[in-house]
């Protein structure tokens, strides 16, 4: 619970990310990390999502 001002809302987070690859732009990350973020609102939110390895991400 996330508590402003002493009045309890519930709160949830998900993170979705890459390992950065030198070789591919920061558009391509974005793009992965994105892809992640949502895959971890699918599965039931308050989750992280990575890959390490972007390539095959991509």
């Amino acid at each position: 619970m996330f508590s402003p001002q002493g009045v309890a809302q519930p709160l949830t987070v998900s993170i979705g990310g890459v390992a950065l690859d030198p070789e591919m732009s920061v558009s391509a990350h974005m793009r992965i990390a994105d892809a992640r973020l949502y895959a971890a609102k699918r599965q039931g939110r308050n989750l992280t999502v990575f890959d390490f390895d972007a390539k095959a991400a991509a």
